[in-house]
């Protein structure tokens, strides 16, 4: 009878343990300070400047002059056209003869973009040069016509180059901020990471994986980047010891054995990496090598743990939950400052920088940002009509025209910067207060504004004036083909251009 019962206790063991391990991903979250590479151990001295109001370090405070100096320089887009892309689509019959031909048609143009980033760490005199790159190629849609492709991408392209500007920019900004945090901030990182739980119901270990996940996931939601973690290491013990007896009941080279001990293993590591011990983390990594279940999660913890080790002994700590005083984190944008070179009339160039929130108000005149000879900056006005040319290097150009503006007041006869759509050695297309288009001819002293009463009531009819030597452009003018926008006004002048 004892034999009977054995056995049967053996059967039902065997059982249980046989069952087949499915594990399913198990998710948790926990916040803690994310530490630096090149930390400044000295809180009082953890200051920092920065030419662009949205690149800031975690953890310090704007001042300047400052410790750790930041320039970011965003050197504008450009935009190159490619090709109109070809393709055929052809209809056969059952038979295998062709029954119709059609051809599409798509622009295609390449968009680069260049910036730098420059970092001095002026305790050390340690500086850092970084320079970035963005590409891409853009494609139109398909048309079934080779002209209405030109047309289209030829309509469009400076809203398609505007947008990948912005695009790069942030790119590059966000890449600013990552790599001054990581050298030198103490961000707050909130931890969103798994756990392998047991998936299948049937298992006779499930109901008890399912308990522990739930209570450490719970643990460590509490866990806070500004408070000491004692009392989580407290009450993660007990979900710790279920792991380590977990992983000794399931013996053996079957891989579901190996499978449960894995699933406890990398839970192991997990927890312990985020209790902020390492070298316990590399202990279950090793294991989790040695158990011959997916080994690479075991090398990416070793990984994981050596990097925090660093970190802890670049730093001078073991923690890294800590309370540090912090300034409001800047709200993102798009704003940053671009590179600018202006020609004044005495013909002395000023290469300067010029704040995003200022392009904007280019006009009667230009707010430039100066450094003097002791690294002092200021902003500085210059007038239209005390300067020839400006141009940024995001590819824009102003030139300064006389022109009335449509909007009469006490300034709409003066002198003012105004933005280069087009220009040739016959006609200039220009934009003022982002809204007033210009027309000049290079041998007239005065441009004329496209908004005044004479072009709202007969564009054609004053556009005609400005073709009396191009008859392409004159019929067009007559037939009232053009409109009072960017696009048509630019058709125009290249029409006047190409006459001979």
């Amino acid at each position: 009878m004892k034999k009977i019962t054995l056995l049967v206790f053996v059967f039902i063991t065997t059982l249980s343990f046989g069952q087949s391990a499915n594990l399913d991903r198990a998710y948790f979250t926990g916040k803690y300070t994310k530490l630096p590479s090149h930390p400044i151990l000295d809180a009082g001295k953890r200051t920092y400047s920065s030419n662009n109001s949205q690149i800031y370090i975690a953890g310090f405070k704007r001042t300047n002059p400052a410790t750790i100096a930041i320039d970011f320089r965003f050197d504008g887009t450009s935009m190159n056209f490619v090709e109109i892309k070809k393709r055929t689509s052809i209809k056969k019959d059952k038979n295998g003869n062709v029954i119709s031909r059609k051809n599409y048609y798509k622009a295609v143009a390449k968009l680069n973009s260049t910036g730098n980033l420059f970092v001095k760490n002026n305790a050390t005199g340690d500086t850092k040069n970084i320079p970035y790159t963005k590409s891409d190629t853009y494609e139109s849609r398909e048309t079934t016509s080779y002209s209405q492709a030109v047309t289209s991408f030829n309509n469009s392209k400076y809203d398609i180059k505007n947008r990948y500007r912005r695009q790069h920019r942030t790119a590059m900004k966000n890449s600013a901020i990552h790599y001054v945090n990581d050298s030198y901030g103490y961000p707050i990182n909130t931890a969103r990471d798994k756990f392998w739980i047991l998936g299948k119901k049937k298992h006779p270990e499930y109901g008890q994986h399912r308990k522990n996940y739930e209570k450490a996931k719970a643990i460590f939601a509490k866990m806070k980047e500004n408070e000491p973690i004692d009392g989580i290491r407290a009450e993660m013990q007990p979900i710790i010891d279920y792991f380590i007896a977990t992983a000794k009941k399931y013996v053996g080279k079957k891989k579901k054995m190996r499978k449960m001990r894995y699933a406890s293993y990398y839970n192991l590591a997990q927890i312990y990496y985020y209790l902020d011990n390492p070298a316990k983390c590399k202990e279950y990594a090793q294991k989790i090598i040695a158990n011959d279940y997916d080994k690479r999660d075991g090398k990416t913890f070793i990984s994981r743990a050596t990097r925090l080790e660093k970190r802890f002994a670049a730093n001078k700590t073991t923690s890294r939950h800590f309370d540090i005083q912090r300034e409001a984190t800047p709200k993102m944008d798009d704003s940053t400052e671009t590179l600018a070179y202006l020609i004044t009339k005495a013909n002395d160039t000023i290469q300067t920088v010029i704040p995003a929130n200022n392009i904007a108000k280019i006009g009667y005149s230009v707010d430039l940002e100066i450094t003097d000879d002791a690294g002092n900056k200021a902003i500085k006005r210059y007038m239209a009509e005390d300067c020839k040319t400006l141009a940024l290097t995001n590819e824009d150009m102003y030139q300064v025209i006389d022109f009335s503006e449509a909007k009469k007041g006490a300034n709409s006869t003066a002198i003012k910067f105004v933005k280069v759509l087009f220009e040739s050695d016959k006609i200039g297309l220009y934009l003022f207060n982002e809204k007033e288009l210009v027309i000049k001819l290079p041998n007239e002293a005065k441009g004329v504004s496209t908004m005044s009463s004479a072009f709202v009531f007969g564009l054609n009819k004053e556009l005609g004036k400005f073709a009396t030597n191009c008859p392409e452009a004159l019929a067009a003018t007559q037939e009232k083909k053009f409109k009072n926008n960017v696009e048509s006004l630019t058709t125009f002048c290249k029409m006047i251009t190409a006459c001979k």
